[in-house]
């Protein structure tokens, strides 16, 4: 697909909308079979069919796969360094097809699974608990920080003409109950730029706390009186037989 002066359409976009385009060409919009070989694998993934097809798509693609090398450095090993020149010899698609082909990034194992939070890399359950610990639920998320569903989950949170900051989150199936999820450190950094803009909502929490508290101990005493008036009536009962 060309545009005018003959150049692909792919070119005349700008770099977030090509590297969007681009995350459908991985897991999890494109599985991998388990049957097939390494060979058919490489030989017919939409990287390396795209980057066939001529050299400027080749380097979008060749950039787009160093990014996202780059996004998982620290799990990644022999990867040169940001600011390093890529060499004509070096492929970076075939670098991430190797790394997320079939096995978990961490320990290595089979699966077909990706993390939560980052889908296109191949992540097992029990390595995605492992080095992503720091997970909060939708219904643990409001009531810790004192915000509303569409405060965690709205697109872009704009009030009094100030942008708050927007918490990533994903829906999982977790024992069979699909759940939103959020990173906590986020959901506590926008409830503290909100604390800071709206004062009133810290009174509010700490009144509403008051109340619940006061409410436990009026049914925790309720609960005392009955057992303490159903006690002496059947000692009653048991003096009078």
């Amino acid at each position: 697909m060309t545009g005018a002066g003959g150049r692909n359409c792919l070119d005349t976009l700008p770099a977030e909308v090509s590297d969007n385009i681009l995350s459908y060409l991985i897991g999890p919009y494109v599985a991998v079979g388990k049957s097939r070989s390494a060979k058919d694998i490489y030989r017919t993934h939409p990287f390396n069919n795209l980057a066939a097809t001529c050299k400027s798509l080749r380097t979008s693609v060749e950039s787009y796969c160093q990014h996202i090398l780059h996004r998982y450095m620290g799990h990644v090993r022999g990867l040169p360094p940001k600011d390093a020149r890529r060499k004509r010899d070096l492929s970076y698609r075939m670098m991430w097809i190797k790394l997320v082909r079939g096995r978990c990034i961490f320990c290595r194992k089979g699966t077909q699974m990706g993390a939560l939070f980052y889908p296109e890399i191949s992540c097992c359950r029990a390595c995605d608990r492992k080095e992503y610990p720091n997970k909060i639920t939708l219904t643990d998320a409001k009531s810790a920080c004192n915000l509303s569903t569409d405060q965690l989950t709205a697109k872009a949170l704009v009030v009094e003409g100030h942008r708050f900051f927007r918490p990533r989150f994903c829906r999982a199936n977790l024992n069979g109950v699909f759940t939103t999820l959020f990173f906590r450190d986020e959901v506590e950094k926008l409830s503290g730029e909100m604390d800071k803009l709206f004062p009133r909502r810290i009174l509010k929490a700490r009144k509403r706390l008051e109340r619940l508290r006061a409410s436990v101990s009026e049914a925790t005493m309720r609960s005392s009186s009955l057992n303490i008036t159903a006690s002496g009536a059947t000692a009653t009962s048991a003096i009078d037989h």
